[in-house]
């Protein structure tokens, strides 16, 4: 669907709480303009018990095509930015390891939000790692078409690293036990990298 994204034909949305999915939805219904929308999410969120909202979230807030989870103690060595259901991921291993990184969701990916993500990437100016992480193959999945946006979103002409998969033919690696081999190393190298 990236691929096929230009000229705002479509809009292509990783929500990962019930509230974002609530408020894209609605989001959808009221604008003025119509567009399709692509929702790419997967069913494990469903039942994920960190994937939850609260009731102040679904009734207050709004679509943000960007979330970032800060700690309260922030370790400026390095950021790592995501999409989906590997952020919740990403976020337990912190937790479990004490790390202090802050972690960036990309909800949106097409029309991508350029302007949110420098806007919160300029906090972060003397950060030393920029890290991408994702679940997909890196012929696959957003790095393959967005990595030139992100990385124009950089401060001070920094590059993004990518952690993730290999390159190969499937998106799926086709045995349970072995996925959750490269998922924990993945989300271990983008602590580690």
């Amino acid at each position: 669907f990236l691929q096929l994204s230009a000229q705002n034909n479509i809009q292509v949305c990783i929500p990962t709480t019930p509230a974002q999915m609530f408020h894209l939805i609605l989001r959808q219904y009221y604008r003025t303009f119509t567009r399709p929308l692509i929702v790419m999410t997967p069913k494990s969120l469903l039942r994920n018990p960190a994937a939850t909202s609260s009731y102040d979230t679904l009734v207050k807030s709004k679509f943000e095509v960007i979330l970032e989870h800060k700690p309260q103690k922030v370790d400026d060595n390095r950021v790592i930015i995501c999409t989906g259901k590997v952020y919740y991921d990403l976020l337990a291993f912190q937790t479990e390891n004490k790390h202090n990184f802050t972690l960036i969701r990309l909800e949106q990916l097409y029309p991508f939000p350029d302007s949110e993500l420098k806007k919160i990437l300029k906090k972060y100016s003397k950060t030393e790692k920029f890290i991408w992480c994702q679940e997909e193959p890196i012929n696959q999945g957003a790095w393959f078409v967005l990595r030139s946006r992100m990385n124009a979103c950089l401060p001070d002409q920094k590059q993004l690293i990518y952690v993730g998969r290999d390159a190969t033919a499937s998106p799926a690696v086709g045995y349970y036990s072995r996925h959750l081999e490269e998922q924990k190393k993945l989300v271990h190298d983008a602590f580690n990298v």
